[in-house]
């Protein structure tokens, strides 16, 4: 499969799994991050995120969401460079 089209089923999978293209970063705080929404929401306000984080309203507790295009692209990333590390340890995997 090639990089595009695993990017697609990647994007895919995150539609049917959250239902939308925005997502409520409650939501894939701790399925995703392996955070508290709190903390995520922390982060976020600091800039901490991996992902750009998108805020409705311009108050602090307005909710914030995740674009999913971005969330896509940063799990890519996260499992080229685990590829790249199994495969400088394990030589004869092609």
């Amino acid at each position: 499969m090639n990089m595009q089209a695993q990017q697609m089923f990647l994007k895919a999978g995150l539609l049917m799994t959250y239902g939308a293209p925005l997502v409520e970063l409650d939501k894939i705080a701790n399925d995703l991050l392996g955070l508290s929404p709190r903390v995520a929401a922390r982060k976020a306000a600091a800039g901490q995120l991996p992902f750009p984080v998108i805020q409705l309203g311009s108050s602090q507790k307005s909710p914030k969401f995740v674009n999913l295009e971005h969330l896509a692209e940063w799990l890519e990333s996260l499992s080229k460079e685990s590829k790249a590390e199994f495969k400088a340890m394990n030589t004869d995997y092609s």
